[in-house]
């Protein structure tokens, strides 16, 4: 896990100690990238009187599997907020419990059986969204108010605000059919839920949760409505919920994490905020880079000196490490220099096997029986998209759907014009296939958040912040994802465009014969294994 910390403790850290083991207080801890959130809350537990409970929430399976690990206190248990929900709606169905299955696909299914097939490519990605965000914000539905209870009305001006906030595609989005498939989903959740569900279910079901003293919150700055429910659904009258998370790191607008949610955190629980503003993830040059961002952030006395490098000229293929990693505001980018690697005979990885299942779903959506066919549905595709965009005033659309479409280009490239559509959906879901260690990392900033490297290169920093970010929100968050970009290297942060990792320069320029270099005769017709897959490039 990043940030881990040695001995002593620092003065933000003990301050954070005292409050926990002095004090009846609920707290608000504002870490800064790399300030080692993870092992101060271990040590936090400790803190916690031998009589009370504690339940560790964190965001993912991942951070919980390594807290189980690493908290060895009696009365601390660890677990997602999924796995508690889970838990307390497993408890409500009582007997039927072991009838209930998980299936992430529900939602899809319930449109694809709900709906006929014109109206599935009309509706199907847009609506599952929707249906996703009202299950986050707590909205039940009329036609199930009888017997579930949700957290706002149901009620078309807060539908509209989910749409206009998460910017769905109006043309995708039927409150009404919504409305329906919500509960129809609700109708069948006895038996088969969805990872929303797990959170959304025992909420509006009023399933009891159990309940602890102390409640320690992670990434509290992601949290949606439905998972501060859930916090709250914990609490004893006399629990304290210790919350720790860095706004600058919100980043998850889009997924339907609220904009503000540490403050509203705070407000609720009546958190007092401490500090913990010490970076030992970071070197000197780094965190005065990051400065230019958030302020308050300092390197700790022993960090090295580290490098920042904003004008690279070139840089050689043969000098990329198997620790390194290239990240990106977009994805397009990062496929391009992912193939130069590849045919450089360079081991890589692309993280983000739900933006290769995004492409994947544009392209049949796009029903093109062959690549010249493809080419030309995608040129009318965005023609069509650019004109409903500009006449709703939606322009910051633009810019994902640009993404997209030039990353397809990408592959169509790199598997070639005569392919057919299979070969060309078989290369996408290859090159975002199930990573492996030992490679060169390639990653969007979004899916590099928590990840640590010794040597970043943020590619292409001109695309941040986005042109397109016109709400208060997706201007923070472009800043946010500049701050999280930056804080992701131990060691040193290059700054590089696409045209120099491009250039014949950077792709000849190699120190003496190289196992980087093409061997004679080689061919883009060769296969190469990138991400635990045979991808032909």
């Amino acid at each position: 896990m990043a940030g881990q910390v040695k001995l002593p403790w620092s003065p933000f850290q003990t301050a954070i100690f005292e409050a926990v083991a002095r004090t009846k207080d609920s707290l608000i801890i504002e870490a800064v990238a790399g300030s080692g959130k993870t092992t101060t809350i271990v040590e936090a537990i400790k803190h916690v009187p031998s009589n009370q409970s504690v339940c560790f929430l964190a965001f993912n399976k991942s951070i919980a599997d390594e807290l189980k690990r690493r908290i060895t206190a009696p009365n601390a248990r660890c677990m997602t907020l999924h796995s508690a929900g889970f838990s307390a709606w497993r408890k409500y169905l009582g007997g039927n419990s072991f009838e209930c299955k998980v299936d992430s696909r529900k939602t899809s299914n319930i449109i694809r059986e709900y709906l006929e097939k014109e109206d599935q490519w009309r509706y199907g990605a847009e609506m599952s969204k929707l249906v996703g965000l009202a299950k986050g914000a707590g909205i039940v539905p009329a036609s199930h108010k009888e017997t579930y209870t949700g957290l706002v009305e149901d009620d078309d001006a807060i539908w509209e605000e989910m749409i206009d906030f998460y910017e769905l595609d109006r043309d995708g989005c039927s409150i009404e059919l919504a409305r329906e498939i919500l509960g129809f989903s609700i109708g069948i959740s006895a038996t088969t839920i969805d990872y929303d569900d797990m959170l959304y279910m025992p909420i509006v079901g009023g399933a009891v949760f159990d309940k602890s003293d102390v409640i320690f919150l992670d990434e509290s700055q992601d949290v949606n409505g439905i998972q501060m429910e859930i916090v709250d659904r914990m609490r004893k009258p006399t629990s304290r919920v210790i919350a720790v998370g860095d706004p600058n790191q919100a980043i998850y607008g889009f997924r339907g994490a609220l904009s503000d949610s540490m403050n509203q955190i705070a407000k609720r629980f009546r958190c007092r905020s401490l500090p913990l503003s010490v970076s030992y993830r970071c070197p000197r040059a780094v965190v005065k880079k990051a400065q230019q961002f958030v302020k308050h952030i300092q390197s700790h006395e022993s960090a090295i000196e580290g490098k920042v490098t904003e004008d690279v000229a070139k840089w050689k293929v043969a000098d990329f490490l198997s620790t390194d990693a290239i990240i990106c505001r977009n994805s397009r980018p990062l496929i391009e220099i992912a193939f130069y690697l590849i045919r450089n005979k360079i081991p890589c990885q692309v993280l983000g096997r739900d933006i290769g299942q995004g492409l994947i779903k544009l392209v049949k959506k796009l029903k093109a029986v062959s690549i010249p066919d493809l080419i030309s549905k995608m040129k009318l595709h965005r023609q069509k998209e650019l004109i409903k965009f500009k006449l709703k005033g939606d322009e910051d659309k633009i810019a994902p759907l640009d993404d997209k479409l030039d990353t397809i280009d990408v592959f169509i490239d790199e598997v070639g014009i005569e392919a057919d559509i299979p070969t060309l959906l078989a290369s996408i879901d290859a090159l975002f296939s199930d990573t492996s260690m030992g490679k060169l990392t390639l990653s969007t900033i979004h899916k590099a958040k928590g990840l640590e490297y010794d040597r970043v290169f943020i590619l292409d920093p001109f695309l941040m912040p986005s042109k397109y970010a016109r709400q208060l929100w997706q201007k923070q968050q472009e800043v946010n994802l500049q701050y999280v970009a930056v804080t992701r290297a131990k060691r040193e942060t290059y700054y590089v465009t696409s045209d120099v990792l491009r250039s014949e320069e950077w792709l000849n320029e190699l120190d003496g014969p190289s196992q980087s270099q093409p061997s004679e005769g080689s061919s883009k017709t060769q296969n190469i294994t990138t991400a635990g897959s045979e991808v032909k490039t």
